[in-house]
């Protein structure tokens, strides 16, 4: 894995279903034409706070089993491995947790945000984020409402602009490409400008993997 320019890796990520299960979601945060900088705790505690708002926000229609613990920043370097000594997190303290108590989907269940850049295709186009328990009632045809959608592009686009206000200067959020073969052919950094969401909802199967179930048998006559 080479890419074009050192980046950073934030993570954010929580607990779902009484603690039984864990999730996480992220984005990069770099430029196009330098390396990152070192992550730094004020960046971090800019995210969690960003995060915070998105998640308390009514319309995010976050569930309330699922809770927000911890920001990651990571630095990777060009060969795509965490630079351990450049690394900070920021906890939330307590956890925040979402604001429907009124319906729950299981965890495998995520509305995504496709991030988009400039270019219309190839490599750093696009890419997506997995939102942990995002609670729109279906509409007829099992979809959400486009209401919904729109009010998740606006919270997330705020978010998103919250994250590029704090971020360090030069920096924003990115898609980043390692490229093609050992090489990293055409490897690139682009800024995401414009995001996505659609009226159905997708599955993350890594997000179901520690609930202890339970089976009922029936024997036939």
């Amino acid at each position: 894995m080479v890419y074009a320019h050192s980046v950073q890796r934030v993570t954010i990520s929580g607990t779902s279903s009484q603690g039984a299960e864990e999730w996480s979601t992220g984005f990069f945060v770099g430029s196009s034409s330098a390396d990152a900088g070192n992550p730094t705790q004020q960046f971090a505690d800019a995210v969690r706070n960003a995060w915070t708002t998105f998640v308390q926000t009514t319309s995010t229609n976050m569930a309330s089993t699922f809770l927000s613990t911890e920001v990651k920043v990571a630095q990777l370097g060009t060969d795509g491995k965490t630079l351990l000594d450049n690394t900070v997190f920021s906890t939330f303290s307590p956890a925040v947790a979402g604001t429907n108590t009124t319906l729950v989907y299981p965890p495998q269940v995520s509305l995504v945000v496709t991030l988009q850049s400039a270019l219309s295709r190839g490599l750093a186009a696009k890419g997506r984020m997995y939102l942990p328990g995002i609670s729109y009632p279906l509409q007829t045809g099992s979809q959400i409402s486009t209401t919904n959608a729109d009010a998740m592009a606006n919270n997330f686009r705020v978010f998103l602009n919250a994250v590029n206000t704090g971020a360090p200067a030069g920096s924003r959020v990115i898609l980043a490409s390692a490229g093609r073969g050992t090489a990293g052919t055409g490897a690139t950094n682009q800024p995401v400008t414009r995001i996505r969401v659609g009226t159905v909802y997708d599955t993350q199967r890594r997000r179901r993997n520690s609930l202890t179930e339970q089976y009922s048998t029936a024997i036939l006559a």
